[in-house]
């Protein structure tokens, strides 16, 4: 991926949850490339994943990321592709506000977002809902 800050990766070995971490820093380049990555990486798998999208690193938020959750609904356009749960991982009030007016205007991912304050708890969030 380049020069990339952030990173994307699956959680566990069986490919159900991705993970997405934001470094502070990173280009509208960067921004771009990595959303492509991370669609690219679920679309990877045929199962259904979740997705954990960690905002933590950041300290100053770039314009362009507002156009990263639009991108991702159009990159993963069928409804059985998309994460079932999105985790949100941020101490951000700007971002959890950015995130509830996506779900708002974005059809099918109104009950799709979790926010989270630590990854470790978005990941027994989803591990949790697994086992039940």
């Amino acid at each position: 991926m380049g020069n990339i800050m952030g990173t994307v990766r699956w959680a566990d070995p069986k490919r159900t949850i991705a993970v997405w971490t934001f470094a502070d820093g990173d280009s509208p380049e960067a921004i771009l490339e990595v959303t492509r990555a991370f669609t690219d990486l679920i679309l990877s798998v045929p199962h259904p994943t979740s997705a954990i999208i960690d905002f933590l690193n950041y300290r100053t938020i770039p314009r362009e990321i507002l156009g990263m959750f639009p991108m991702m609904a159009r990159s993963l356009p069928q409804a059985d592709r998309r994460p079932k749960t999105i985790c949100i991982v941020s101490n951000r009030g700007i971002i959890n506000t950015m995130v509830d007016l996506f779900a708002k205007v974005y059809p099918g991912y109104q009950d799709r977002f979790v926010t989270f304050q630590t990854v470790q708890d978005a990941l027994d969030y989803l591990r949790g809902r697994k086992s039940a």
